[in-house]
């Protein structure tokens, strides 16, 4: 499949998808039998483990085997062309992003919109992928943004969900999401507009924020109209931030002039990197090939300091500083002293 990096290729294949109608067409665009479609729908392989979250608690994914995941991976870049052609003025997250954009949507975006507003509102659901059923895949399916038959429409459904509800781990799950909280956007908006409020939504995390102070009663009716649209609260994530309180909106830091890193963020990079570079300098003095976990260790670093370089930009002191460590870091030296292994840092 093309690369989706223009918006002129990305509305070609959304039209193209919204106009499949029956299973056969839709076997020809995966570029799979109608029969093994069926197959991976009525008997879909996951491989379901769980990793723990950042307050340590488990979280379940569920990973599908490679023939369906192959499928998912079709189907949802059809269905992110759809949405990026359909999506609402508050949806943020999971969204293609083409190189000739004017009005790109991502995480720094998200917060900006959200600079110099004097009180905020962070809102988090439970489950956002489990509270969308098969049903309600099926339903989205027949609406008048595509034009499949029945039997098509629970087909694709049947791929893309498992145990009856979007799956936590197939690649249709995110913009499967964002496609069945369509109304919740729509009506949020129209909620806050009439209140005065700034709503963007990226993923499960919503923001509202506006210059006058946020009552008791505006988060009754957020939670009403959430709850409405299937989506519910998670009350410990619940936060209203005065004026003078530190304002983060998904993981940023948004005061009256700008976004900003979290506090300590290149601190906590700066020691992780130092610890890789031990790491690395241990590894070389016993004369060991770089392990699977060092590998992902050295991915999760560079990842973050990615993210540095999207806030702050490359240019960016810190963040040249930065990228010039990791880089030594991966040069390691075996010239040093001996460490002793009595005080080595065991940090994974």
């Amino acid at each position: 499949m093309a690369r989706l990096n223009k918006i002129k290729k990305i509305k070609k294949l959304a039209e193209y998808f919204a106009s499949i109608h029956t299973t056969e067409q839709l076997a020809t665009f995966v570029g799979v039998p109608v029969y093994q479609l069926t197959l991976l729908a009525e008997f879909p392989a996951y491989n379901c483990f769980s990793i723990p979250k950042q307050n340590g608690k488990p979280r379940m994914i569920e990973d599908p085997h490679k023939p369906l995941k192959k499928v998912q991976q079709i189907l949802n870049s059809a269905l992110q062309c759809g949405y990026y052609c359909n999506k609402t003025h508050a949806a943020f997250g999971f969204l293609l992003n083409p190189e000739d954009d004017t009005d790109p949507r991502n995480i720094l975006t998200n917060a900006q919109r959200h600079i110099n507003r004097l009180w905020l509102l962070n809102v988090d659901y439970v489950d956002f992928f489990h509270a969308v059923s098969t049903h309600r895949v099926v339903e989205l399916l027949l609406s008048d943004y595509f034009s499949f038959d029945e039997p098509t429409a629970l087909l694709i459904a049947q791929l893309c969900t498992y145990k009856g509800r979007l799956p936590m781990g197939a690649p249709t799950s995110p913009v499967l999401s964002n496609w069945a909280a369509r109304t919740l956007d729509e009506e949020l908006l129209a909620w806050s507009h009439r209140h005065g409020f700034v709503y963007m939504r990226f993923a499960d995390d919503l923001t509202f924020s506006r210059q006058e102070p946020i009552l008791p009663q505006h988060v009754q009716e957020i939670r009403a109209i959430s709850t409405v649209n299937g989506f519910t609260f998670n009350e410990q994530k619940l936060k209203i931030c005065a004026p003078s309180a530190e304002k983060i909106v998904t993981g940023l830091v948004v005061g009256k002039n700008g976004v900003q890193l979290p506090s300590g963020f290149l601190g906590e990079l700066e020691a992780e990197i130092l610890k890789f570079r031990t790491v690395l300098e241990v590894q070389a003095r016993a004369g060991r090939a770089q392990s699977v976990w060092v590998e992902e260790f050295r991915t999760q670093l560079e990842g973050h300091l990615s993210f540095a370089s999207f806030v702050l930009g490359e240019d960016h002191a810190d963040y040249r500083r930065l990228s010039r460590l990791l880089e030594e870091a991966m040069q390691p030296s075996v010239a040093h002293d001996s460490v002793s292994w009595l005080h080595f840092n065991y940090f994974f």
